[in-house]
């Protein structure tokens, strides 16, 4: 049986997973295993939504069969009550053989079992090649979409390296000036107790280094190397940018909670909102 135009509709959003969700009609209902499966082909991660619809069928292959058996019964008992109504073989006009031969269960309409068959192998092979093609032009969109996401995520990332490097210049001020508070800090309170130098000195770097954010700056800055890397791969990354970017994320924490620096406290607070909007990015990303 012929069917109408077949139409695919294709759709993805951000999703942590792959998650494929199909609205289909009746006839193509068995087939919601296979399209899935032909969406996983192309496509790792995000929400896709596919829609199959078909136009209604415009003509059917019929086959019409003669109950010859029943006509002639028919057309027996016709005569016989003709003749017993006096009346001769004449009064069996076309028009009465007509009306007999009209019956449903004389002339029967149908399909042959093996012509449902191939039509509706032959309408799955359709839908599938549909969704097939349906996807291969969603996946080329998503290719264009991700040169411009890939863009954007270097420029991102050129913007946290500069905030780093203003990080790094304000720490050593900030470790400068502490360093001098709290020596003068120390001297004062320790006025008449003896405390030796060295033992200043000892005091003063302790407590310096318990604010010291230079680890954090150097892994942050791997981290930020690591992303580039990844970025130029061909293969699936979303998942492992977005790990990335949790680490990231950890490490300006830590920076903000060991800073003392209204400065620094500032720095941070870009560099989190600049990471958020490279996480929003990355759930885009494959």
């Amino acid at each position: 049986m012929p069917s109408g135009p077949i139409q695919v509709d294709v759709r993805s959003v951000n999703n942590r997973f792959l998650d494929v969700s199909c609205k289909l009609p009746q006839s193509c209902q068995h087939l919601e295993a296979q399209i899935q499966a032909v969406v996983k082909k192309y496509i790792n991660r995000g929400r896709v939504d596919v829609l199959v619809r078909k136009e209604a069928q415009t003509q059917q292959a019929v086959r019409y069969k003669f109950n010859r058996d029943l006509f002639t019964v028919l057309l027996s008992s016709l005569k016989e009550g003709v003749r017993e109504a006096g009346l001769s073989d004449a009064a069996i006009t076309p028009d009465v053989i007509a009306s007999l031969i009209s019956r449903r269960d004389v002339i029967e309409m149908g399909v042959q079992d093996t012509d449902i068959e191939a039509s509706i192998v032959g309408e799955d092979a359709d839908v599938l090649a549909v969704v097939d093609q349906a996807c291969i032009s969603l996946l080329s969109m998503r290719e264009k979409e991700g040169e411009s996401q890939d863009l954007c995520l270097k420029a991102f990332l050129l913007e946290l390296d500069d905030l780093c490097e203003h990080l790094s210049e304000q720490r050593l001020e900030d470790i400068g000036s502490l360093q001098s508070r709290l020596s003068s800090r120390i001297q004062e309170l320790g006025k008449g107790v003896g405390i030796s130098e060295q033992r200043l000195v000892e005091e003063v770097v302790l407590l310096v280094d318990k604010c010291d954010i230079a680890e954090e700056l150097v892994r942050l800055g791997s981290h930020q190397a690591q992303f580039l890397q990844i970025l130029a791969q061909q293969a699936p990354k979303g998942r492992k940018l977005e790990f990335l970017l949790q680490e990231m994320s950890r490490e300006v924490n830590t920076i903000g909670s060991k800073s003392r620096s209204s400065a620094i406290s500032v720095l941070v607070v870009e560099a989190k909102s600049l990471l958020e909007k490279m996480r929003e990015q990355v759930m885009n990303v494959e």
